[in-house]
């Protein structure tokens, strides 16, 4: 509370104290600053003329710091100078009271306003809550989300991983059943070939004198060759 008349001071400082208020007073404009800046109130109360600064320009300068920007300002004003009245709420003044100050208006209007006041910061708490529940919940949505991605990408890498260790080894298998099929072909070719060319001697022998049987025999001997050669290659398929 801040007032220039030390009698009045004291009057109205009685009046809150009774009311059971915290109370510190002030008598120029400056030290209303200084104390609003070191150890800002609940409310402030404010007469409108200071020795060294009018009320008005306290408020003015109060409004202009963010530390006592919310801080209810309340103006004793003389009801029969209505431009004072206007000043107050011009300069960023909350509420006036009347002289001669009711104890019981006084007292109504600084409890009014205290409520609003705490009102205020209890919804300006609840909003810096929500605010901060609401970045908390976007942050582990964004951290599962990503946890979710990575997971799905382990998952994928690990099923088509799977998938081709399953292809290599059907192909793996079929190699090995084919190589098993030639190898049994080979097999089983390799001696009648060998029989076969070994008669194709003897016969080459005694049908020299027939020009024809020649021929026909010559034409067998080029296809057991062939034949020969495709088992020799089959051979080396199996062998790989």
């Amino acid at each position: 509370m801040a007032n220039s008349h030390p009698a009045a001071l004291e009057a109205i400082k009685n009046l809150l104290v009774d009311g059971f208020c915290v109370v510190q007073t002030v008598r120029s404009g400056e030290l209303a600053l200084q104390a609003a800046r070191d150890f800002p109130p609940d409310i402030i109360l404010l007469d409108t003329a200071f020795a060294d600064m009018t009320g008005f320009e306290v408020c003015r300068q109060l409004k202009a710091g963010e530390r006592a920007l919310a801080i209810p300002v309340l103006f004793l004003v003389d009801p029969e100078q209505p431009e004072e009245i206007s000043k107050v709420f011009q300069v960023g003044g909350s509420d006036i009271i009347a002289r001669p100050v009711s104890r019981e208006e006084l007292l109504a209007r600084l409890a009014m306003h205290l409520a609003s006041q705490r009102l205020k910061v209890e919804l300006e708490t609840e909003r810096s809550e929500k605010a901060r529940l609401e970045q908390e919940a976007q942050q582990w949505k964004q951290t599962l989300e990503e946890q979710v991605k990575q997971r799905t990408q382990e998952l994928e890498t690990a099923l088509a991983n799977e998938r081709a260790g399953r292809e290599q080894a059907i192909i793996a298998a079929r190699m090995t059943a084919m190589s098993k099929m030639a190898a049994l072909i080979v097999r089983d070719l390799t001696y009648p070939l060998s029989a076969m060319q070994q008669d194709l001697i003897d016969i080459s022998v005694l049908v020299q004198e027939n020009p024809g049987a020649a021929q026909a025999l010559e034409r067998s001997r080029a296809n057991l060759e062939h034949l020969a050669k495709v088992v020799t290659e089959l051979h080396q398929i199996c062998v790989l």
